[in-house]
């Protein structure tokens, strides 16, 4: 899976080098500015730590406030990489309620593979933390 690290400018918005202490297009500093992590098909996953009530996923360690409840596996198929993606993106939507999970923290998508030679479908399996938040948070 590709994984695209950088360091986008607050100033211009250009993605950078992770080790650039400066932008490259707009000269802004970039010392303090965090490493964003883009990873394939994450548009598909409308979640984020900024919103009130939201999901936690990272692929980080479990983020301060949060405690972990069990591993997890969840699966997703279908006939390409961006339909196996999304499989599995609603499996694990579907899942963290079930589980009564507020996120998961240190995911990690094996490669695709193709279940049998007869079945064109690729499989994806994720592999994380289950995490709730702490009591009193």
């Amino acid at each position: 899976m590709v994984v695209n690290k950088y360091k986008k400018c607050p100033h211009c918005g250009a993605k950078n080098d992770v080790n650039a202490k400066f932008c490259l297009k707009c000269g802004s500093d970039l010392k303090n500015v965090k490493i964003t992590t883009d990873l394939p098909g994450t548009y598909c996953l409308p979640m984020s730590l900024d919103t009130e009530g939201a999901k936690v996923i990272t692929v980080g360690a479990i983020p301060a406030g949060y405690s972990l409840a069990s591993t997890v596996e969840v699966i997703g198929g279908g006939e390409n990489y961006m339909m196996a993606w999304r499989s599995l993106m609603e499996s694990l939507n579907t899942m963290l309620p079930v589980k009564h999970f507020d996120g998961i923290a240190n995911y990690r998508v094996l490669s695709p593979f193709q279940t049998s030679i007869q079945d064109a479908k690729l499989t994806l399996i994720l592999y994380g933390d289950g995490i709730t938040k702490d009591k009193g948070q």
